[in-house]
């Protein structure tokens, strides 16, 4: 894969958020860094980079995919009320995926093992709280 200077600012910024966005959350910011990128580069761009392991996709939070530019091993927490994702550290988790790569059967293979949380977020509760008074 080659480096151009689509691929490094993409990479760049994706890197400098935490918010795990769309394609489409991503198109209008990176528009005003590269005026003459198209939605579909962008896209063409994703797949290569997510491809290449540069980035990854997070394709578990429902029809819409995500991009995340961290791809150091970690954990994920999606709001069942607003729908944002965020990265989620928590030892124990670590403890436990270990624990259940040690147990699962050498057959057949497995070449990943994903845990994703969902619930609702300090915001969403926040609102929610507010609400009733709380």
């Amino acid at each position: 894969m080659r480096l151009t200077k689509q691929r490094k600012v993409i990479i760049d910024y994706l890197r400098s958020l935490k918010n795990h966005p769309t394609a489409d959350d991503l198109f209008q910011p990176l528009k005003k860094r590269l005026p003459s990128m198209s939605l579909g580069s962008l896209y063409r761009n994703l797949d290569v980079l997510t491809k290449s392991g540069i980035i990854t996709k997070l394709e578990s939070f429902g029809e819409t995919k995500r991009y995340d530019g961290n791809i150091e091993e970690h954990f994920h927490f999606q709001c069942i009320k607003c729908g944002s994702v965020s990265d989620y550290e928590n030892q124990k988790l670590y403890e436990i995926r270990k624990n259940l790569s040690s147990i699962l059967p050498s057959s057949p293979t497995i070449t990943s093992l994903s845990i994703d949380l969902k619930g609702i977020c300090e915001k969403c509760k926040r609102t929610i709280n507010k609400k009733n008074g709380v």
